[in-house]
Order: C-alpha cells, then sequence, then structure tokens
C-alpha cells in the first residue's frame, strides 16, 4: 500500500473513532464487524469496517478497495 493510501485510510479511520467518541458516554456499547473480501480477478481487496450502535439501531460503514500487492504482512 503506498504511504498516501495509508496515510488516507489512517485518517479516515481516526476520523470515525473521533466521532465516535464524542458520543460515547460511559453506558455506550459499540460492535462492529472488519471484514474483507478479494474482489474480481483476487489482486485487489475489499476492507471494510461496520459499526453498530446499540441505540438508535442502524449501521454506519466505511470501506476502501486496495491492490493485494501493496499490502503487506496479510496472506490470502
Amino acid at each position: 500500500m503506498s504511504k498516501k493510501m495509508w496515510m488516507l485510510f489512517v485518517l479516515s479511520l481516526a476520523f470515525i473513532v473521533s466521532v465516535a467518541a464524542s458520543h460515547l458516554n460511559a453506558q455506550t456499547v459499540l460492535t462492529g464487524n472488519w471484514t474483507g473480501s478479494l474482489v474480481d480477478d483476487k489482486s485487489r481487496i475489499n476492507l471494510n469496517f461496520e459499526r453498530h450502535p446499540e441505540k438508535g439501531g442502524g449501521k454506519h460503514s466505511m470501506g476502501q478497495t486496495y491492490d493485494v500487492a501493496d499490502l503487506q504482512g496479510l496472506s490470502r
């Protein structure tokens, strides 16, 4: 993964966490899932994060597709 893509991913995740944290109190429980799926010819992977708030229903999600060759330390 290029340095620019990695920084964009980290900043996006930090933004989501900060927004979520600003709405939290001691009684709030957050659950969520990280998922990854290979795309088309299996040379790309789509990574997603879904958050399911305890109150208010609904879900919030964020995802992005990366070239598998750009990711280090992960096996298929």
